[in-house]
């Protein structure tokens, strides 16, 4: 199987637990310096494994090929199914302009 240059196959073990792929993604956003969801999802997503990942969401390979290269920008309905595996959702918040 090709994997990517920067799979890190130790790490992917880790993040076979949905737990620690939480921790995982919600870390990589903390802080000032924080990735957003979608640039943390991408790198998630390459660390578990596209395959593996498409074990997980029930989301074709070619689908998330397409999300990590950018070739297409997910709705909010696709951000939540890809953040399914890390039992997490998208939320919106609508807050009254200065």
């Amino acid at each position: 199987m090709h994997r990517r240059d920067d799979f890190d196959e130790d790490l992917a073990k880790n993040l076979e637990d949905s737990e620690a792929r939480k921790i995982f993604l919600l870390t990589l956003m903390e802080g000032e310096e924080g990735l957003n969801v979608v640039d943390a999802l991408k790198q998630s997503i390459i660390s578990i494994g596209l395959t593996e990942f498409s074990n997980l969401s029930n989301i074709p390979t070619s689908r998330i090929s397409e999300f990590i290269n950018e070739k297409k920008k997910p709705r909010l309905e696709t951000l939540d199914k890809f953040l399914s595996p890390f039992c997490l959702k998208i939320k919106l918040d609508v807050e009254e302009a200065a």
